[in-house]
């Protein structure tokens, strides 16, 4: 059976992740804040890991939990984000390192650890969630700065990752509008291409498959603008 570490699983779309990979068969790991809604799935192949990963002691939480389970990861989807809505004039220091803490720095720390003690297999997956308001020559919006700016650092520190761990596969999915709490945060108006179930499989398949054919890739996901 394999393996899949999922963050921000407790709603929207890491919520979404966790019970598509549960349904093929897969044991999931879901990092998330408070787990309520992922124990209520009452699952034995899930591991709900409570845990502020943004922090270190989160972090070593983590670790000590995969090392308690003897689990080594197969695949990392590095889902979780933070969007603050706001103009650059009006947006607080805080808000805007929080956005490039937990969407940026937050992911790379964490797979340092994973790493650094020996909880991922060989020949694993690590893909992260970033955004089309990051990917490069996209149309951009005002108020998202903050939040696009930092999804395009975690989309180019995937390419990276590539160059750095030769024991992996690295690739980052520039995500378009799917159906979220988020999504409606950052388009009270809108309406989003896809519900986040659909985004859900497409994800997991792109994690279980397109490493066998791309590395240090972003893949656009997404039908328009936004």
């Amino acid at each position: 059976m394999k393996t899949v570490l999922i963050t921000g699983g407790s709603r929207g779309l890491g919520y979404a992740l966790a019970k598509q990979a549960l349904k093929n068969n897969m044991k999931v790991v879901a990092v998330t804040r408070n787990g309520t809604t992922l124990h209520e799935l009452n699952n034995e192949n899930l591991i709900v890991v409570e845990c502020l990963y943004t922090e270190k002691n989160g972090r070593d939480k983590l670790v000590n939990a995969l090392q308690n389970h003897k689990i080594k990861l197969d695949y990392l989807i590095l889902n979780a984000g933070l969007l603050i809505k706001n103009k650059l004039e009006n947006i607080s220091e805080n808000d805007l390192e929080k956005m490039f803490q937990v969407n940026s720095i937050a992911p790379l720390l964490l797979f340092k650890e994973l790493t650094k003690n020996n909880c991922l297999s060989e020949n694993y997956h690590t893909v992260t969630i970033g955004s089309m308001g990051g990917f490069q020559n996209s149309v951009k919006f005002p108020e998202l700065l903050g939040y696009s700016a930092s999804k395009a650092a975690i989309m180019a520190a995937t390419q990276c990752l590539k160059e750095e761990y030769s024991d992996g596969r690295f690739n980052s999915i520039a995500l378009g509008s799917v159906e979220t709490e988020m999504f409606q945060t950052a388009f009270p108006q809108g309406k989003a291409q896809l519900t986040s179930e659909k985004a859900a499989q497409t994800i997991l398949n792109l994690t279980l498959n397109f490493h066998e054919a791309g590395n240090g890739q972003i893949i656009p996901l997404s039908l328009s603008n936004p």
